[in-house]
């Protein structure tokens, strides 16, 4: 079987299980992961499953809303690579030195990602899987349309199942435009009213749900469907035009209700219609409309994201990874410089992942007082999440800033308040060798003060691009 790049092999369920059975059995000739696409997103998956029935020691996992670093890790676990902080660089190695070849098949690469449209999936397609594709570990990956085409070494097309072509009320089409995929009653009634324009009752949308108790379910956190093949196969049914307007009015009513949802610890923690507002905000603004080079006085719909990027309120809420992948989606693989999302990008490639909101607001102030952005930094103080640390003025200028005053620096473990020539300080901690480095004085009189503004144009990658 040689490397099929542009021209996949198209085949039927059974043949599909046999070709990948055989490919394993003759040791990967043409290629050391294969991806099997098809147009349904369910057909693929039964592929995999009854290749993992059919072949002894396989691993078989489900990205369906994980990312791509999630997957990458747990692949590496379940194959008994060392991730401990001094080992967890030679995982190349280890893969080499497996005991014995393994099978790893991954279905849903499609779903990946805490949204329905994410950048996730090519991430995982174009990076990851090649990564962890060598030594003795095998990857099958099963996934439905993606928008970028990969080039994997051996493709197989599967012959799906027809579309059901169903006349769906349009109370469940607007349930698909969701962008996450469990929806609060609340936010079902705004998806229905933005794709109708007429206000749905609670006891309208009761009865669509038992009209549909095979397709609909829900419980005390919302509404979702049964099968994400049909919310997905009812998206790419839509017209852009009602996409784009069912975007553009979720994105602007949720940052009009925003105030309702204020927790000390982010809209996430405001229940589910907090977590709905944290979750799908960032994407339902990219989904909206963002493009680069409009002119500087444009207020058009293409601004959406634009004009949610400068919100220091919306955006000390929102989620790390979920601005990140919806900058990802939204700017087409960069980020404009001097924003949150690039400042994003920049904490997330030197390491700065926090566990907490109140953490990753804090560093977002941070950056916004250090880019001279005293507006950004208000704002984010009176978002009325808990900053457990933040400046009043600075002059260090944080990694990745594009500047004189540029810090290098490495990927920090954890921090730790110290005390460095007789002033509070926060020192940053690196596992590898255990060693700290002195990075910042938060005091809240005596910190940073950045004596020469730069307002940087360059455009770094966005994540995993």
């Amino acid at each position: 079987m040689g490397t099929q790049e542009r021209s996949p092999t198209i085949t039927s369920y059974k043949d599909a299980v046999s070709l990948i059975t055989e490919w394993w059995g003759n040791e990967c000739p043409g290629g050391k992961w294969i991806q099997v696409a098809e147009s349904s997103g369910r057909d693929g998956a039964e592929v995999l499953r009854e290749v993992h029935r059919t072949i002894a020691g396989s691993v078989l996992l489900d990205a369906t809303g994980r990312t791509a670093e999630e997957m990458h890790a747990e692949v590496l676990e379940i194959l008994g690579v060392d991730l401990s902080p001094g080992s967890r660089r030679n995982w190349r190695m280890s893969l080499r030195r497996l005991g014995e070849p393994r099978l790893v098949l991954v279905i849903n690469v499609h779903r990946a990602g805490v949204t329905r449209f994410s950048y996730e999936p090519e991430r995982l397609l174009s990076r990851t899987v090649q990564g962890l594709s060598g030594g003795k570990a095998g990857l099958v990956v099963h996934s439905g349309p993606v928008r970028r085409s990969v080039r994997a070494p051996i493709a197989v097309q599967v012959e799906g199942q027809e579309s059901t072509n169903r006349d769906w009320p349009l109370p469940v089409r607007a349930l698909a435009l969701s962008e996450p995929r469990t929806v609060p009653l609340r936010m079902w009634a705004e998806l229905t009213a933005a794709l109708t324009g007429e206000q749905s009752t609670e006891s309208a949308l009761s009865e669509v749900l038992a009209e549909f108790p095979v397709e609909l379910a829900s419980d005390e956190s919302g509404f979702r469907f049964t099968d994400e093949s049909l919310a997905e196969e009812l998206r790419r049914n839509a017209s852009e035009r009602d996409i784009e307007k069912v975007n553009r009015h979720m994105a602007r009513w949720l940052r009009d209700t925003s105030a309702e949802f204020q927790h000390p610890e982010g809209w996430s923690k405001h229940g589910p219609e907090g977590a709905y507002l944290a979750t799908g905000l960032a994407m339902h603004a990219a989904r909206a409309g963002y493009y680069q080079g409009l002119p500087a006085d444009y207020e058009g719909p293409a601004r959406v994201f634009g004009d949610l990027l400068q919100d220091g309120q919306a955006m000390a809420n929102v989620p790390q990874l979920l601005l990140l992948d919806a900058a990802s989606c939204a700017s087409f693989g960069t980020l404009p410089g001097n924003s949150a999302a690039a400042d994003a990008s920049y904490l997330w490639l030197y390491g700065m992942i926090p566990a907490e909101q109140g953490e990753w607001a804090a560093w977002l102030h941070l950056m916004a007082a250090a880019r001279g952005d005293d507006t950004f930094a208000a704002a984010i103080a009176a978002s009325g999440v808990d900053l457990p640390w933040k400046v009043k003025w600075t002059q260090w200028r944080p990694p990745g800033a594009y500047h004189h005053r540029y810090l290098s620096f490495r990927a920090c473990e954890g921090m730790t308040e110290v005390q460095w020539q007789g002033r509070p300080a926060i020192a940053s901690l690196y596992d590898a060798d255990e060693s700290t480095t002195p990075k910042c004085v938060p005091s809240p009189v005596h910190t940073w003060r950045q004596t020469k503004r730069h307002q940087s144009t360059h455009r770094p990658p966005a994540r995993g691009t």
